[in-house]
């Protein structure tokens, strides 16, 4: 298998999950109490398949950058302060006992003396709004997505889903509204997807981002 070949699998796969998502509550003779109860929680489905291809395809990136055997010094410096960040939590809590604090040395010792891993970690906050999957670019070295159109779509999508995530029965979706409200989030996905994808490949293939850039 070529290299992200399995990404481009991946989003074949996932707008299949988003077709499903999008019709099932049509494939059969449902009652109008379980064909609410579908098109509502199709929303949070198709988030999900945001998510997961998120989570998915940065973990491919990680382990394909991985088989170069590179060295921390030929890595660039995000990607760098990414894997020490991910692997070092005590960074954020640095720890109150000095033994504690020791540990985390050597740890941190042998973190850099030993050969370089690029940590396959990847945070996604738990709600992937366009500031979230721009700050993963950044700690590889991609490019971001522009703010328009994405933004505010996405931050559409993701009030619906956390409302009924947590419950909110007050939310009410047509039958009307679902064709058009579902559609857009449908797109929506499909389209970021293949934004998140583009820039791997050129930050991969093209621009060689993962690199650190030579001193003159």
């Amino acid at each position: 298998m070529l290299p992200f070949e399995e990404i481009s699998e991946d989003i074949i796969w996932r707008n299949e999950q988003l077709l499903i998502a999008k019709t099932l509550p049509y494939t059969h003779d449902f009652s109008d109490a379980h064909k609410e109860f579908l098109i509502k929680h199709s929303i949070p489905t198709i988030y999900a398949v945001w998510e997961g291809f998120v989570q998915n395809s940065f973990q491919i990136y990680v382990r394909e950058l991985n088989k170069l055997s590179l060295s921390k010094n030929e890595f660039c410096i995000n990607i760098l302060a990414h894997s020490v960040d991910s692997s070092f939590p005590q960074f954020k809590e640095y720890p109150i006992e000095f033994e504690k604090r020791t540990k985390f040395i050597v740890k941190l010792d042998s973190y850099f003396q030993g050969d370089f891993r690029i940590s396959s970690i990847i945070n996604t906050e738990s709600n992937v709004e366009l500031e979230v999957i721009n700050r993963i670019l950044n700690r590889f070295n991609l490019k971001p997505i522009p703010a328009y159109p994405y933004k505010q779509q996405l931050r559409d999508l993701l009030k619906y889903r956390n409302r009924i995530s947590h419950g909110d029965i007050s939310l009410v979706i047509t039958e009307s509204e679902f064709k058009d409200q579902i559609d857009n989030f449908v797109q929506l996905v499909k389209k970021l997807m293949d934004e998140v994808f583009q820039r791997i490949l050129d930050g991969y293939n093209v621009d060689k981002s993962h690199l650190r850039e030579r001193m003159n």
